[in-house]
């Protein structure tokens, strides 16, 4: 497995090695990068051929909450968007929470499971559904595969509340959207896979984070609309604390 190792390292395969009580785990970080090691793997002398890749399942509270926000979405273009709104904005009003100090407290966190609809004139908010989902379809499945589903639900929760908070105290109640907490997620992931990787196996390239990174310094230049910039930073923030 040393020389096996060597010749990977030497291909640039970003991989790890786990001693196991059936033998050694090889972790390849990016799927496209399998075949490559199992050819590397078969050209060792005496090293076993037969290799079980898994693949990670899509957790059962990633998918739900996948498809709540999807539902949720949809069913704006059915007539229920102002009803939407109004149940699951911070606020129906453009200052204050009025409805949260009235005991409405699930308007702290519901805002992430809401984005903006696409129109004929905007056809482009399609576009923040669909990368917020494309992202919690990425990084939701390796915390439950991990961890565990409570866990992941706990982080999405806390991220959420600290976050929405904090875009409230920024801009007040009119904002919406997942991406303070997949920002979340990654500053969660990032920190982990930087200082207790040999604990978690968990990975985020560097090409990865600062090209998020630059995108968030994007967000604030305004040349992609009205962001929930404080969400972004705290959430991302946030994740960190608690990784």
């Amino acid at each position: 497995i040393g020389d096996w190792s060597s010749d990977v390292c030497s291909s640039d395969l970003e991989h790890e090695l786990k001693e196991t009580n059936e033998g050694i785990e090889v972790y390849i970080h990016h799927s496209a990068h399998i075949p490559i090691a199992l050819k590397a793997l078969e050209e060792v002398n005496g090293a076993s051929k037969e290799a079980v890749i898994h693949k990670i399942p899509l957790g059962p509270m990633t998918l739900f909450f996948i498809t709540l926000c999807v539902s949720l979405y949809v069913l704006q273009y059915l007539g229920l968007q102002e009803l939407i709104y109004n149940s699951l904005m911070m606020s129906k009003h453009y200052y204050g929470i009025q409805e949260i100090n009235n005991g409405q407290i699930w308007r702290l966190l519901t805002p992430i499971f809401l984005h903006s609809p696409a129109s004929l004139q905007h056809p482009e908010n399609i576009l923040h559904i669909v990368f917020n989902m494309m992202w919690l379809y990425q990084l939701g499945p390796v915390i439950e595969a991990n961890e565990d589903s409570k866990r992941f639900v706990l982080l999405v929760v806390v991220i959420g509340l600290v976050s929405n908070y904090a875009q409230y105290l920024s801009s007040g109640p009119a904002f919406f959207g997942m991406s303070g907490v997949i920002y979340g997620l990654l500053g969660y992931l990032w920190y982990l896979s930087q200082f207790a990787r040999h604990k978690t196996s968990y990975y985020v390239s560097k090409q990865l984070m600062l090209f998020m990174v630059v995108w968030l310094l994007v967000c604030f230049t305004g040349w992609v609309g009205n962001i929930a910039n404080t969400a972004h930073v705290v959430g991302l923030l946030t994740g960190i604390i608690c990784g």
